[in-house]
């Protein structure tokens, strides 16, 4: 079926340039800042209030629990 054409010439494509090509300069990149060193002890009372906190808001209430399962 034609295997001494070139790949693309089956099909009726033509491979001329589609017209020029603009070139941009390259961008410096930049550094990725540093992370902030975690706090020596975990329990501080800010980590503690926000963890209750999230915990407390993420919960589903009870009463939407019982109404879907039954409990």
């Amino acid at each position: 079926m034609g295997a001494d054409r070139a790949p693309g010439r089956s099909r009726g494509l033509s491979l001329r340039p589609l017209g020029p090509v603009v070139e941009f300069p390259s961008v410096p990149r930049r550094l990725a800042r540093t992370l902030a060193a975690p706090g020596e002890s975990p329990s501080t009372s800010s980590t503690r209030t926000s963890a209750r906190h999230a915990e407390s808001t993420h919960q589903t209430p009870r009463a939407a629990l019982r109404a879907t399962t039954g409990i």
